[in-house]
């Protein structure tokens, strides 16, 4: 016979797990169109999971890296590049997804559309998307004069890409400094990101009594 302990932390485990799962969205009674958007919304929702995964292995990559001292100047960077990508991946699925919403009537609500708003606002502060134009363009970066006097830190010429101390990956970005962390606090706040862009579908809006999100969907993906 379970304790009252462990019954309160199985609770606490399925309730992490429901937090979790992506949210259906019963869109039988839509049109063609309404439902194009749904499946667009689904499989970006999907996506955040995905992408989380992805920032996982890259974690991974660079813990792996840097415990290993012949490997750890080629792969480290290589760990911190594809995180930095995959960060921006996550935001531009954010993005999509409120483009989705936005031209699918039957869901959307001010509600809604106003708290994905600021989830996005949220995960832009978090991680300025001007590190991925630095990982992905990095000869733009450096590659004028004009370039490098924009990009170097304000006063100096010192220009930064992809640099590191500790787990801490920095970028210097009109003369701003701006980073993140290799680190399972960066993946947990893409997770608390998620669970808040999965209860936003997921929750029915007064104002709209079109929307469920309990209900078996019309779902092109299976998980």
């Amino acid at each position: 016979m379970k304790t009252g302990k462990q019954i309160e932390t199985l609770q606490a485990r399925a309730a992490s797990i429901m937090e979790e799962m992506v949210p259906h969205i019963n869109d039988s009674s839509f049109s063609k169109d309404d439902r194009d958007q749904i499946d667009s919304i689904l499989l970006l929702l999907h996506s955040l999971n995905s992408h989380i995964a992805t920032l996982t292995a890259d974690i991974e990559l660079f813990d792996y890296a840097e415990s290993h001292t012949d490997i750890m100047m080629r792969w480290s960077p290589i760990a911190c590049r594809d995180a930095a990508m995959t960060i921006w991946h996550f935001q531009d699925a954010l993005d999509y997804m409120l483009r989705a919403l936005k031209r699918c009537p039957p869901i959307k609500t001010k509600e809604r559309e106003r708290a994905l708003r600021s989830v996005i606002g949220r995960a832009a502060v978090a991680f300025p998307k001007k590190m991925r134009h630095v990982t992905a363009h990095a000869t733009s970066h450096i590659g004028t004069p004009q370039a490098r006097k924009q990009n170097a830190l304000r006063g100096t010429s010192v220009i930064l890409q992809n640099s590191r101390i500790g787990r801490k990956v920095i970028h210097s970005v009109e003369g701003r400094e701006l980073s993140f962390e290799m680190s399972n606090a960066t993946i947990q706040t893409l997770k608390t990101i998620r669970n808040i862009v999965f209860a936003i579908f997921r929750d029915k809006p007064t104002s709209d009594p079109g929307t469920t999100g309990q209900q078996s969907p019309r779902n092109p993906i299976k998980g």
